[in-house]
């Protein structure tokens, strides 16, 4: 990922307590960021749910690091289904097709 741009995550799960734990979470992997509470309003099994969930700006991130192994460790540590993924310029759209294109489980009305 280009340090010069910033990318956004939005995410949302009923198993995210608050923002600071993922900042928390990121910052033990030497990746800073800035979060945002949010609420997120979703359908599951045909009943609207309010979810808590988190815009995070990435502001740096190691070039060790790949962006998919923190997805899927922030994947299951929270139990997301999917998040949003804006790279402002490169790419705007699920995340799941950031990755590999034509994946998302929820075609793309994310």
């Amino acid at each position: 990922m280009d340090n010069n741009i910033i990318p956004k995550l939005s995410i949302s799960s009923n198993k995210i307590p608050n923002c600071i734990s993922i900042a928390l979470f990121l910052s033990k992997q030497g990746i800073q960021c800035k979060t945002i509470d949010t609420y997120s309003s979703v359908q599951y099994q045909n009943r609207m749910h309010i979810e808590k969930g988190c815009d995070i700006q990435f502001i740096s991130f190691p070039k060790n690091i790949k962006f998919q192994n923190v997805w899927n460790i922030l994947q299951n540590t929270y139990g997301l289904n999917c998040g949003h993924l804006d790279i402002p310029g490169t790419y705007n759209g699920c995340i799941y097709n950031y990755f590999q294109s034509y994946k998302c489980p929820y075609n793309n009305s994310i």
